[in-house]
């Protein structure tokens, strides 16, 4: 499976000072609610979501996702 770093989105946060996951959810185009989703890995990303967060962070692709068995 492929997840989300949880520190990629709260670089995210940090760089854009978006002081709640409903804001965040916001500017990925995505709610709150799988904002903390994606934190916990209760689900894995979009390749839109992922492009999004790539845009806001400035970071590789390869550095926002962990990738498990």
């Amino acid at each position: 499976m492929i997840y989300l770093d949880p520190a990629a989105l709260d670089e995210a946060r940090q760089i854009h000072k978006l002081t709640s996951d409903e804001k965040l959810g916001s500017a990925l185009g995505i709610s709150g609610q799988a904002v903390r989703n994606l934190r916990s890995r209760r689900s894995v990303p979009t390749v839109q979501t992922l492009l999004k967060l790539r845009e806001l962070t400035k970071t590789p692709l390869d550095d926002l996702v962990v990738v498990t068995a």
